[in-house]
């Protein structure tokens, strides 16, 4: 088969749902694929060429040598009618709506792909500016961002009007998507069952790891010390809140031990104010290398995550990661419980008290770190990698384009 991918931009979750899938795919002699470079913002494509008179239309018309580069241009963005399969990831676009019926109408089937529950975005999640329902609540939490500084660069330019209007488009443009594509894949059963409410196909294809990517690491020395360590971004602000209590008794019990924050330094400031640069220690964040060498320079990661309906959809790929780089992990219950549990790489906590329970159980026995680090390395490379699940991917797309 034939594969298109034009996932929205080039972040993780462009990663992780579309580029590596459609490698492992092509890895396994199972597919062709093409995922097109970005260009102006966009990955664009084409259906078909302009037609005879289209082309006559437009050199009639009062363009000039303009409408001879725009025939140029367009025959020069990728055509669907080449692919037997289109890919998406998220994106709420008019134009990707635009292009989902197009090809349709070609016979090229469609793809989206979400990975968060855009129904149940807790208005605490700074991400509520982007698609969030209540207008209200857009604006508690824009007044509140504002005064306290660090907009994020998709809303610094914008008035509350507009960034309530553009969550509205945004939400309103995803639902169309979801709607319209010939398939809809998802990470979790949870999620799943969310999309559901809008379609009944809804196939789960897990997020995995790739382990050649985690090669070369350079993690950060730390002789005489013990992190315990989270990385993440503002948008986790509510699940880090959840180690507020905890941290500072693991901190005042020993002496060696210091936590680390990668990727969102503000954080100290907003949880953990008062300690010590050596024991609450932060990094900013970084491009995904520099992630994977703060997780490998952890001696624990912590993969606390709030108890909502948004995150009981989202997928364990924290703990993932922290097996790619050997570590034991202490986890909610929410979203990890369930892998920690299986691979026995970590300890579950859900109250204040076990967490400091687990974290001193693992601070005290280092060869209890060190085994559990090892059962779920093994466990991610031998259960939760691309080439091991990639047949997922293959049935779920040979089973929609062979569909009548």
């Amino acid at each position: 088969m034939r594969i298109l991918g034009l996932p929205g931009g080039a972040t993780s979750c462009d990663y992780y749902r579309v580029e590596k899938p459609l490698e492992a795919l092509v890895q396994a002699g199972i597919a062709e694929t093409y995922i097109p470079p970005i260009e102006n913002g966009n990955r664009q494509a084409r259906v078909g060429d302009f037609t005879e008179e289209e082309e006559k239309e437009l050199l009639r018309g009062k363009e000039g040598w303009d409408a001879v580069s725009k025939i140029r241009d367009f025959r020069r963005l990728v055509d669907v009618l080449d692919y037997d399969l289109i890919v998406f990831q998220r994106q709420p676009n008019e134009e990707v709506y635009k292009l989902i019926a197009r090809a349709r109408e070609e016979g090229v089937k469609t793809v989206f792909d979400m990975d968060d529950d855009a129904f149940n975005i807790p208005p605490t999640n700074p991400n509520y500016l982007m698609w969030g329902r209540d207008a209200r609540k857009i604006s508690n939490i824009y007044l509140s961002i504002k005064k306290i500084g660090g907009m994020p660069a998709l809303w610094k330019d914008l008035s509350l009007d507009q960034v309530i209007e553009n969550a509205r488009k945004t939400r309103d443009g995803l639902f169309l998507n979801i709607r319209s594509a010939d398939l809809v894949t998802t990470t979790t059963p949870a999620l799943a069952g969310v999309y559901k409410r809008l379609r009944s196909d809804v196939v789960v294809v897990p997020n995995q790891m790739c382990p050649e990517d985690w090669e070369d690491l350079k993690p950060i020395e730390h002789p005489g010390e013990i992190w315990l360590g989270w990385a993440g971004t503002h948008t986790h602000f509510d699940d880090l809140k959840l180690l507020q209590k905890v941290v500072p008794a693991i901190l005042e019990r020993y002496p060696e031990i210091s936590f680390v924050i990668a990727g969102f330094p503000k954080a100290k400031e907003l949880l953990f104010d008062g300690y010590a640069d050596h024991r609450v220690l932060t990094f900013p964040w970084t491009d995904i290398k520099g992630y994977k060498n703060y997780l490998a320079s952890f001696d624990v990661v912590l993969a606390p995550s709030y108890p909502c309906k948004f995150n009981e959809g989202k997928s364990d790929i924290r703990v993932l990661e922290a097996g790619m780089v050997r570590r034991p992990v202490v986890g909610s219950p929410t979203t990890y419980g369930a892998t920690i549990r299986e691979s026995k790489g970590g300890l579950v906590a859900k109250r204040q008290v076990e967490w400091v329970k687990a974290l001193s159980r693992l601070i005290e026995d280092k060869g209890l770190r060190q085994r559990m680090g090892e059962n779920l390395g093994n466990y991610v490379r031998t259960h939760r990698t691309y080439r091991a699940n990639v047949h997922l991917w293959a049935e779920a797309y040979s089973k929609l384009i062979g569909r009548c």
